[in-house]
């Protein structure tokens, strides 16, 4: 069994390119997708990375939700075997517990 952490770490999550990011997006103290600044209350971690190099990113809960509504269009797992992707799981459950 994978930690929540790993399954999000599939191809199927399109993180941004951390080359192209400032550097508190790099860090997790901005969110990865849209820059808004961070706290510990209202990061989404998204799991350490180490390609294509050594980043921490994080998101807002828009952001998290806005990424599991078009995660089960994108991926073909989804489409052709609902319930059975482990990212859509993974999104599914980051949602929950940052939903407030």
């Amino acid at each position: 069994m994978t930690s929540l952490r790993e399954d999000l770490r599939a191809d199927a999550l399109a993180l941004p390119d951390p080359a192209k990011l400032n550097a508190d997006q790099v860090r997790g103290g901005h969110c990865c997708w849209c820059d808004t600044p961070l706290t510990a209350e209202s990061a989404v971690d998204l799991g350490e990375r180490r390609e294509p190099e050594h980043w921490f990113p994080r998101c807002c809960t828009a952001c998290i939700r806005a990424a599991d509504r078009s995660h089960i269009g994108m991926c073909e797992t989804c489409v052709e075997e609902p319930g059975t992707c482990q990212t859509a799981s993974a999104l599914r459950q980051l949602v929950r517990e940052h939903a407030r």
